[in-house]
């Protein structure tokens, strides 16, 4: 962030969070044990130049997320910062995500999971895990609900986007009947 340097160790108030900033709010939520751990989107900062910019920040913040939960079920998602241009995700965004997150998704360390999550995730971002007996996570993108979304990435409007919707009725009616 360059509006308000000079910055100290942790960053400056009303920027992005710096490395450092990160890393010890991570190595510190360690210690509550968690069973898994949701991340609810924006691994990105806020207005980054390029592409290659978000990659890094994306593989960062998942290195320090897989070091200091080595044992636990990560579950990630996507945010409207995850893409670039901010709010534009695309089967290249997806993809990228994929292969940083592949072992998470197809949940590696979860009680059960479902094989289609590769499907699903490389077409709109969407999957779900049970990282333990009895509960399953659904994870959506809702980035193209937004009217940004919209606006910045000349897009449609769609009744459901990348059947994100037919999907998470059948897991509903899945999810009834288990």
């Amino acid at each position: 962030c360059t509006t308000k340097p000079p910055c100290g160790f942790y960053g400056c108030m009303g920027c992005d969070a710096a490395p450092t900033l990160v890393s010890n709010v991570l190595e510190n939520a360690r210690n509550y044990n968690p069973t898994f751990v949701v991340i609810t989107g924006d691994f990105a900062a806020h207005g980054p130049p390029s592409r290659q910019v978000v990659w890094d920040e994306q593989s960062f913040v998942w290195s320090q997320l897989k070091e200091n939960f080595p044992e636990k079920v990560l579950v990630p998602a996507i945010g409207n910062d995850d893409a670039f241009p901010d709010y534009c995700v695309s089967s290249i965004q997806f993809n990228y995500l994929w292969n940083l997150w592949q072992s998470s998704i197809n949940c590696d360390l979860c009680y059960t999971y479902d094989p289609a999550n590769e499907l699903t995730f490389k077409k709109g971002g969407y999957y779900s895990v049970d990282p333990v007996q009895g509960l399953r996570i659904l994870v959506l993108d809702t980035v193209f609900y937004t009217p940004e979304y919209i606006s910045r990435c000349n897009a449609t409007v769609e009744t459901d986007p990348f059947g994100q919707f037919a999907w998470l009725e059948g897991q509903l009616a899945k999810a009834a009947t288990e």
